[in-house]
């Protein structure tokens, strides 16, 4: 993508007590190149909020010692955070919880499980940056008939990567896959291609 300033100059803080949305978070922000900080509740949050002064905080809902929407309010009541963009998520779909967040300060509301996309165009409406997407393939790769799989201990390691929105490990690890047994090469270009 291309921003106003590079993009290696946005700090964002991910707030989450659990540490699977968290890395899930924390991976794709940094694969597109941000700087991304950590905290696992909301007390945590604003003490590396007010040391490091992120750009964008983007905060789980419900959390133990301080919750998404008390940090919200104390952010907001801060001099030197005041303005950060506050984005909360929450897999609460309840109405309420959004308006909750929303009249103590927050910029946007998602529901997890995050989409990406979403995330990516409310950055861009916060931040001064602007994505530039790769042109698709106008044919997608076939499938070769019959497709070898990896074996149970492969496809587990993959499935981690994948979760943990690791797109470099994804891709460093079909190759190695490939280069480890031909017979996967087929299974290892389509995986690469879907990332």
């Amino acid at each position: 993508f291309k921003c106003t300033k590079g993009h290696q100059d946005f700090t964002i803080l991910v707030v989450d007590d659990q540490w699977q949305s968290r890395a899930f978070l924390s991976n794709f922000l940094s694969n597109l190149g941000f700087r991304v900080l950590e905290a696992n509740n909301g007390a945590e949050a604003l003490e590396i909020a007010l040391e490091y002064g992120p750009e964008v905080i983007i905060s789980d809902l419900i959390m133990p010692v301080m919750d998404g929407i008390e940090l919200t309010r104390q952010l907001r009541q801060s001099i030197l955070l005041k303005d950060r963009v506050i984005i909360i998520n929450s897999a609460s779909i309840f109405e309420q919880h959004q308006r909750d967040s929303l009249a103590a300060g927050s910029d946007a509301f998602i529901v997890k499980p995050i989409n990406t996309e979403q995330l990516l165009t409310l950055l861009q409406q916060y931040l001064p940056l602007k994505w530039l997407y790769d042109k698709q393939p106008e044919t997608s790769l076939p499938i070769p008939a019959p497709l070898v799989g990896p074996s149970p201990v492969q496809a587990l390691t993959l499935y981690d990567l994948v979760i943990i929105g690791d797109i470099q490990g994804i891709i460093d690890y079909t190759v190695q896959l490939e280069q480890q047994d031909a017979k996967l090469a087929s299974f290892a270009q389509q995986v690469r291609y879907l990332t």
